[in-house]
């Protein structure tokens, strides 16, 4: 049997049902969906922050919840779940840390705390923004986590984009995103009803318009991930992000909108993308 890095099967949360996702160990997985939402939430069941309402994860064939001890071995987590005592220096930190850890490396984390510009002189009382990410990248790569979820920080994913192994699997959520349409493997697409789609972007590009999905994801994700697509018959090409991608990817199918106006109602643009289609994949 092929082991998968994260296998979701029949997940069920809230709004969310049978959701059922395999990623390939080295994939690199980006996840959009409006703020608060369904993509954070996946992010935190994989790392058992949250309870199911049914369903399972594995993390390399291993149950997340009855492994939980050796697939957070597996797993590193860069998000704003995870807090600190507020006394603490990062040095303090990984010293509490790192014995949990058969794989920490120590030389590695004394040049990424350089590299990755850890805040090491003050205490997490007084860490600016970007602090504690920072922290938990270094703590995650010191180890060589072999998955790592960016929650809500793909944007500190995206500088530090250099620090990441080909080898590593990576899910990507949040502020900065989009900078890595043209860089992931697959895209993951929820909506604020349960709704969700996913597949490659050349996949997503020829199947998004049946999907009623696109209303409920912030504007400028919308805009980012339509104007980086530009369907034809057997491939997708990255274009420019203006309108003027916009149109040339929607004029064959809807010719009576003037796709070029600068104006174009959003709303409009996700229901006639939606078309009363299917709410999944």
């Amino acid at each position: 049997m092929e082991e998968w890095a994260i296998e979701l099967i029949d997940v069920s949360r809230g709004d969310l049902t049978n959701l059922n996702i395999k990623i390939n160990p080295g994939e690199r997985v980006l996840v959009l969906g409006p703020a608060g939402g369904l993509s954070i939430e996946l992010c935190q069941s994989i790392m058992n922050f949250l309870n199911l309402d049914g369903g399972k994860i594995r993390v390399f064939g291993r149950n997340h919840r009855t492994n939980e001890a050796r697939t957070k071995l597996l797993l590193g987590y860069v998000g704003g779940e995870i807090n600190f005592y507020p006394e603490v220096r990062a040095d303090q930190i990984a010293r509490l840390y790192s014995p949990h850890y058969s794989n920490w490396d120590e030389k590695k984390w004394e040049e990424l705390k350089t590299s990755l510009k850890v805040n090491t002189a003050d205490s997490v009382r007084k860490w600016k923004e970007g602090d504690k990410e920072r922290l938990q990248l270094a703590l995650a790569l010191a180890r060589s986590a072999e998955v790592l979820i960016f929650a809500g920080t793909a944007g500190l994913a995206w500088q530090y984009r250099n620090f990441l192994s080909p080898e590593q699997t990576i899910l990507l959520e949040g502020n900065g995103a989009e900078k890595w349409l043209k860089n992931s493997d697959r895209v993951i697409l929820f909506g604020d009803r349960g709704n969700w789609l996913e597949g490659s972007r050349k996949e997503l590009g020829q199947r998004m318009r049946r999907v009623e999905i696109f209303g409920s994801l912030p504007e400028d994700q919308v805009r980012d991930f339509f104007w980086e697509l530009k369907v034809t018959e057997d491939k997708v090409e990255g274009i420019s992000s203006d309108y003027e991608g916009l149109a040339a990817f929607m004029e064959r199918d809807h010719p009576d909108v003037n796709w070029k106006d600068k104006n174009v109602d959003l709303a409009e643009l996700s229901r006639r993308l939606g078309g009363g289609g299917k709410n999944h994949a």
